[in-house]
């Protein structure tokens, strides 16, 4: 505990938060809680390592907790089981993802910033598929990941014959094999294992869309009593700096309020 609080009062330091703020949370340092937060691999901003998990986003969460008094132990999970077990209560943070309308029934959201997503589709390379809009798809049978979100447009459109599998590399065996006519992916997803394997090629339509970016926490769990005061931290955190500043060092690009839509 003394460590939290000495941490606690050196990144405050350095990184300007308003007193108020913290004279407000203070009472919440008597009383630290361990979250079970859910690892998994989506570099550069998860790195389930061990019993760690690295990158900026589990830096940001780590952080946004040490503020508030907490901890979280983190353990690499599956992110399907994590969504499963997320309605059941049975994890207390998940870190780095989107907010598709079907979690926002079980999910408490903490905005930490935005990023530009493109969605691309694949066929196997000597294929006449082809796919100019979206409309066209619906007469494939297309192969995506199980519990992911790739937009609105995809997630809740009727009608499209998908099958969801675990692995990119089982959609694109099941492609290459034709058991499937297209795959899809996103920018956030893994895509130079479509893009750099020569039997796939990339079909004509893109979606564009900037895409908000979120950690959050179980309703069902017993820390959701704790999320206003961390929603509270992380906004003070976006507005003064500190998270892009983390991402800058470790590397990576920040989460833009304002990101600019690809191509």
């Amino acid at each position: 505990m003394a460590n939290l609080w000495v941490n606690f009062w050196m990144k405050a330091a350095k990184y300007g938060i308003a007193v108020a703020v913290l004279l407000a949370i203070l009472p919440l340092m008597a009383s630290a809680e361990l979250f079970i937060g859910h690892c998994r691999d989506r570099l550069p901003e998860l790195n389930p390592l061990g019993m760690r998990c690295a990158g900026p986003g589990a830096e940001v969460i780590e952080r946004a907790l040490a503020y508030t008094g907490h901890q979280v132990e983190w353990v690499s999970v599956p992110w399907a089981r994590t969504l499963y077990m997320a309605q059941r209560g049975a994890v207390d943070i998940l870190p780095v993802h989107s907010m598709a309308l079907a979690r926002e029934s079980y999910l408490l959201p903490i905005h930490y910033g935005s990023r530009s997503r493109s969605v691309y589709y694949f066929a196997r390379a000597a294929s006449t598929i082809r796919v100019a809009s979206f409309d066209d798809l619906f007469q494939y049978r297309i192969g995506a990941l199980r519990e992911s979100f790739y937009s609105e447009q995809f997630n809740t459109a009727q009608g499209l014959d998908v099958f969801y599998a675990t692995e990119p590399d089982q959609l694109i065996n099941m492609l290459l094999h034709n058991r499937l006519d297209v795959v899809v992916t996103s920018s956030f997803h893994e895509p130079d294992l479509y893009f750099s394997n020569p039997r796939l090629t990339q079909l004509e339509y893109v979606e564009y869309f900037v895409n908000e970016r979120y950690f959050s926490i179980p309703l069902a769990s017993p820390m959701a009593r704790h999320y206003q005061d961390i929603q509270q931290v992380v906004r003070l955190m976006r507005d003064r700096g500190e998270i892009n500043e983390i991402y800058r060092l470790h590397g990576v690009p920040a989460p833009s309020r304002n990101p600019p839509l690809e191509p």
